[in-house]
């Protein structure tokens, strides 16, 4: 499906566990909207900014939940869950519900900055979409301001635009579908 180059070979994929939640939390908060600063915010950020009881409450309630190592190093992360925990986000899937009867929901993703083009994020994702078929897989990218690394990323994944939001707070949103044989729906 994707093409592994030798830095990614240094890289396993492993399912999270509770030692990895701080190195999580580390590279999630490097990303976050409010402490990325002006100068890299083209490479991407988070809009949440959760502490170590959210990560902890994915790590129980997420059925997709992976970590990228490189060696003892956490190199980045994905979390992922399906139709049935709409209670982790009772707005996106309410939404979602309205076309899909069933889907993966991607709630995060993120690369440590010293692993950052180097291949993580695609490895993350073969993983997760080898665990995924046959569904739909969905992700919401900010859209104002516009987070372009995660869209072109997500484009070139095979994600297409699907349902735009406005979230509580004013902020603008953008969820992308990729359908179960990884064309954009």
């Amino acid at each position: 499906m994707f093409p592994i180059t030798d830095q990614q070979l240094s890289i396993t994929i492993v399912p999270a566990e509770p030692q990895h939640l701080p190195g999580v939390l580390d590279i999630a908060r490097c990303w976050q909207l409010g402490q990325v600063a002006d100068e890299i915010r083209d490479q991407g950020f988070l809009l949440a900014g959760w502490d170590l009881a959210n990560y902890a409450h994915f790590l129980d309630e997420a059925e997709h939940f992976y970590v990228a190592t490189h060696g003892r190093d956490i190199a980045g992360f994905i979390i992922a869950y399906d139709q049935r925990h709409d209670h982790l986000d009772p707005m996106l899937n309410r939404e979602l519900k309205r076309t899909l009867p069933a889907y993966v929901n991607i709630e995060q993703i993120c690369v440590d900055r010293r692993w950052v083009r180097r291949g993580v994020a695609t490895r993350l994702w073969a993983h997760l979409f080898a665990q995924c078929q046959p569904v739909p897989i969905v992700v919401e990218i900010v859209s104002s301001p516009p987070n372009v690394p995660s869209a072109t990323l997500h484009r070139k994944l095979g994600f297409s635009p699907f349902i735009d939001l406005v979230r509580p707070g004013g902020t603008l949103t953008t969820v992308w579908r990729r359908d179960r044989r990884g064309h954009a729906a």
